[in-house]
């Protein structure tokens, strides 16, 4: 389990005990099934013929999905000005046209616990 603990005030400090999938979940992306990321790197591929094929990223990877995403583009030879436009593009793109059924559902089971321990 993680403890965070977010200090309101000078005198009280508040204890909140994630779920562990949390823990798996690095960033926001981390969030979103794996099937509706790869919809949007098939963009990015069909844009910059020589990378390599995406369907077979792990996007499950314990780095999080951004670390394997730039990984992708580090080794398909784009430079790191390169890779920051096209992971800032993708993750516009994702979150501009995101749908509730596209979110992992840790997503949902962090907010419900979290609301219940708040209650």
């Amino acid at each position: 389990m993680v403890i965070l603990k977010l200090r309101f005030s000078s005198h009280s400090i508040l204890n909140i005990t994630l779920l562990a999938c949390v823990r798996t979940s690095i960033t926001g992306e981390d969030f979103i099934k794996k099937d509706t990321i790869l919809k949007h790197l098939k963009k990015i591929k069909d844009q910059y013929t020589n990378l390599a094929d995406s369907t077979s990223l792990n996007l499950n990877d314990s780095k999080g999905c951004l670390y394997v995403i730039k990984e992708w583009l580090k080794k398909g030879g784009k430079t790191d000005v390169e890779i920051k436009t096209i992971v800032d593009s993708v993750k516009n793109d994702l979150f501009q046209n995101l749908k509730v059924a596209e979110l992992e559902d840790n997503y949902f089971e962090m907010w419900h616990w979290y609301y219940k321990r708040l209650i």
